[in-house]
């Protein structure tokens, strides 16, 4: 999981990250811990760190856009 979330970050500014407690996160940049590699240190797009373990995932896209509300309706 960690190799493809890498992966997609080559390609994409960031990938939205969802998981299995129904909060999601915009991720930019992942690294594993050094002593832990089964736990991911990310950053999100307002620069915080996030902390996580793979078994947390539940769905990563990539390029994710923020959702458009019309306030009309």
């Amino acid at each position: 999981m960690f190799n493809l979330i890498k992966d997609l970050l080559k390609d994409n500014d960031h990938v939205l990250v969802t998981f299995t407690n129904g909060q999601s996160r915009e991720i930019k940049k992942i690294d594993q811990l050094p002593d832990n590699t089964n736990i991911f240190k990310s950053t999100d797009t307002a620069d915080y760190e996030v902390y996580f373990r793979e078994a947390s995932i539940v769905t990563i896209v990539p390029e994710a856009k923020p959702t458009q509300i019309d306030p009309l309706i």
